[in-house]
């Protein structure tokens, strides 16, 4: 053999290990949960980007939000974060405060990393947040167990290391709760020498389930966790190591690729009370393509990659009747920097606002000069906290009908916050009922509860009691700027401490000078 021929043969040899070691190009991670569909495609380079969709995006439309450098090994998602996890094990939150405006609101959170040994072989995420299953490998001195990680909120605050839950199986799992890992309980008669995935069914109640099947293949094993112990079932139904899991509307679902010599379809499984339905096929899809199923808006999503790159998705509802589906391109976007048709309105609304005020100032230029009597003068601090004692029973009220405990759920949900309806009704109706007793006590005693609490009133230009329009404008007004609160330092802007609605309805909030000798 000549220099030539040893030098093509170790060229092709380190060529074959480069491409072995180096991820797929167009490699795919996919999570998804009711109202979020995250894709993750990873390059050779180490390089990632990071695609989200909503179910208010366009038909076949997912957005392009986040490009980064890393490697990237599993992803979950729950009510609207991205829980990603990497090579090294170091563990990323990314969270969407806003599904419509996407960069703006984007917000990333570096949580404690895996301090464990082992690979990684699951990763999920539900109401307590993500959990991890890793193939451990075997030591001198026993089993690898996970090392203590500090709580964000005591970082010189150190436990002992957390044992595995059994530290004889080949096996550990491990939760995120309070910032810190801690052990779970694992089947024990499970091995990681045959197909094994590990699935969220249930997020809300952290339900899951451990697919397996047995050596040799007579049947699939499904291991359930109901947040206290294992349960054992199994089904009639052969797989393929490429089939996937995936939890629906607290079910479990079965996706399988048949492979075939020009195309590869899906068959998809429901698993419930004991039984195996089938419930439709994916096809055709081209074999060797990247792919991942997930739950998405409530159904089973099939989401893949041709080979010159462009996503390609399928939907499936499980209450369907059986039946077939076709995927279809999914278009990837530029981020949305656009508002939210919620907040859109908003805007409209105080840009409406301020152009009526221009209007009737230029239309009379001096009648915006007020004319008080000398024994009342107009206030500034005392009225802010007038409107806090109006808005307390409104929260109040609106926390007993939805059933609230802490205040903090009405206020963290409030409108221009999040675009999610059911959210907002909690805020909503404080608003409503807020707007609707001072709008009818100014009517009656130009005065709220909280105003006449801290001897205040509305009053016109004149010192005079308003009109009916006047208390309506000013009050109308007070939706808009709860929404749009920077609107609410206007008060400290104005020389007469004026809201925005107070200078389109013309009236001012005073006390009497008598009033406010007796306090001093």
């Amino acid at each position: 053999m000549t220099m030539c021929h040893r030098l093509v043969i170790i060229l092709a040899m380190m060529i074959n290990a480069m491409a072995v070691a180096a991820p797929a190009v167009g490699g795919l991670l996919v999570a998804g949960d009711a109202k979020n569909l995250w894709v993750v495609r990873v390059n050779p380079h180490g390089e990632f980007i990071t695609l989200h969709r909503s179910p208010e995006a366009p038909d076949d439309t997912v957005y392009r939000v986040l490009k980064a450098t890393g490697h990237p090994q599993a992803i979950a998602a729950y009510d609207n974060t991205l829980y990603c996890i990497y090579s090294d094990l170091s563990v990323q939150a990314l969270r969407f405060t806003q599904a419509g405006s996407y960069l703006p609101t984007l917000r990333a959170q570096q949580l404690a990393p895996l301090d464990a040994a082992g690979k990684l072989i699951g990763f999920v995420a539900g109401r307590e947040g993500p959990i991890a299953m890793l193939h451990r490998p075997e030591t001198n001195g026993g089993s690898a167990h996970l090392q203590d990680t500090d709580a964000p909120n005591s970082p010189d605050e150190k436990d002992p290391a957390i044992k595995p839950a059994d530290p004889d199986s080949p096996l550990a799992m491990y939760r995120l709760r309070l910032g810190r890992w801690e052990s779970m309980p694992v089947p024990k008669d499970l091995t990681p020498d045959h197909f094994m995935q590990l699935v969220m069914i249930s997020p809300k109640q952290s339900r899951l389930a451990i697919l397996s099947e047995t050596q040799p293949p007579s049947g699939l094993i499904v291991h359930t966790f109901d947040g206290k112990e294992w349960s054992r079932d199994r089904y009639l139904l052969k797989l393929s190591p490429l089939s996937q899991g995936v939890g629906v509307q607290n079910d479990l679902a079965i996706v399988a690729p048949l492979a075939g010599a020009e195309s590869r379809q899906f068959n998809l499984f429901y698993l419930r009370q004991g039984s195996v339905a089938p419930r439709g096929t994916i096809k055709p899809i081209t074999p060797g393509q990247p792919w991942f199923a997930t739950a998405y808006n409530n159904r089973i999503t099939v989401v893949l990659s041709d080979d010159d790159n462009p996503l390609r998705w399928a939907q499936y509802a499980i209450d369907d009747a059986t039946r077939q589906s076709e995927p279809s391109e999914l278009t990837e976007a530029a981020p949305s920097m656009a508002p939210d048709p919620m907040t859109l309105v908003f805007i409209v609304a105080i840009v409406i606002g301020m152009l009526f005020l221009f209007a009737t100032a230029r239309r009379e230029p001096g009648a915006s000069v007020p004319h008080l009597p000398p024994d009342v003068r107009t206030v500034g601090p005392g009225r802010a906290i007038a409107a806090l004692i109006d808005l307390a029973p409104a929260v109040i009220i609106a926390m007993i009908v939805f059933k609230l405990r802490n205040p903090a759920d009405v206020f963290s949900n409030w409108p221009g916050t999040t675009t999610e309806w059911k959210k907002v009704l909690p805020a909503a109706l404080a608003i409503t009922i807020y707007v609707t007793h001072t709008s009818v006590c100014e009517l009656l005693f130009a005065a709220s509860l909280g105003k006449a609490i801290m001897g205040l009133r509305v009053v016109n230009l004149f010192g005079e009691p308003p009109h009916i329009w006047q208390v309506l404008t000013r009050n109308l007004f007070k939706a808009v700027e709860l929404i749009a609160p920077l609107l609410l330092v206007l008060p400290l802007l104005s020389e007469h401490h004026q809201r925005l609605g107070d200078l389109v309805a013309r009236t001012l909030v005073v006390g009497r000078i008598r009033h406010f000798l007796d306090e001093d």
